[in-house]
């Protein structure tokens, strides 16, 4: 309700119910005119304020790891049948052995992420 004809016709209806109000003789119905033209005038104010458009959010920083970072290496297998305590020991080496290549790739992923967030949010060039 923004356009004009939109405006002439509530103010039409204002003067209309003000008339109306001006020409009846009883208390009461002039209060409940002038509440019903009250509440016409704050439909009109409400009608014609525009909200404020909210802030833009920053672009998100897309900081992917390449996919030779993100690979998982299989995991040693496990002995099977019947087996020795030698072969115990050699499986956990071998999976603590993995065990610790998988940290270090994830210690590599949160470097290579931090690096590219601290590109991205630097005012300086990086050299």
């Amino acid at each position: 309700m923004n356009g004009p004809l939109d405006q002439l016709a509530i103010g039409i209806g204002v003067f209309g119910i003000v008339m109306l109000a001006l020409c009846l003789n009883d208390r009461r119905l002039r209060w409940l005119v002038l509440l019903v033209l009250i509440g016409m005038v704050l439909a009109m104010a409400g009608c014609n304020a525009t909200p404020e458009r909210p802030a833009t959010p920053p672009a998100p920083i897309v900081c992917a790891a390449p996919v030779g970072m993100t690979g998982q290496a299989p995991e040693p297998d496990r002995p099977q049948g019947e087996y020795m305590q030698r072969d115990v020991a050699l499986y956990l080496s071998e999976l603590h052995g993995w065990g610790k290549r998988g940290w270090k790739a994830l210690a590599a992923v949160r470097r290579h992420a931090s690096r590219c967030i601290d590109d991205h949010t630097s005012d300086e060039p990086r050299e």
